[in-house]
């Protein structure tokens, strides 16, 4: 179906998609066989945020889910953002990944500048 190279802490993983059957996916990683279930988005806790467990209020940090270089910044300290808005991009492995809101709020901090490279886990804006 489909090939990927996966970068997780540093490490590289060659991913091959063989089936998909409902919810469940046959995979080849570095050529071992795995069958995975994929949940719907809803049942997902979003990755990459920080905060208050179950809590809609109060500081959360966004955190970059893997390294790469900041590609541009769209939001500064002080901006009302809504829930889905793009925050900053983030390119890696020739790809640019949009980091968005995981909530509505207020930017506090930004701790990244365009063209800053960045470690999986950095903590890239902070919203209350």
């Amino acid at each position: 179906m489909s090939k990927y190279t996966v970068s997780i802490d540093g490490n590289s993983y060659e991913v091959e998609v063989l089936a998909r059957v409902g919810a469940t996916l046959s995979m080849r990683v570095n050529g071992s066989e795995y069958s995975v279930r994929v949940a719907p988005r809803s049942d997902v806790k979003p990755r990459g945020v920080e905060g208050a467990r179950g809590e809609r209020s109060g500081p959360l940090a966004v955190r970059a889910l893997m390294p790469g270089i900041v590609s541009d910044v769209r939001v500064s300290p002080g901006a009302t953002v809504e829930s889905g808005a793009v925050l900053l991009v983030i390119e890696a492995m020739k790809m640019e990944n949009p980091i968005k809101a995981p909530r509505s709020g207020t930017v506090t901090a930004v701790h990244i500048t365009q063209g800053s490279e960045v470690s999986s886990g950095t903590t890239l804006v902070e919203i209350e």
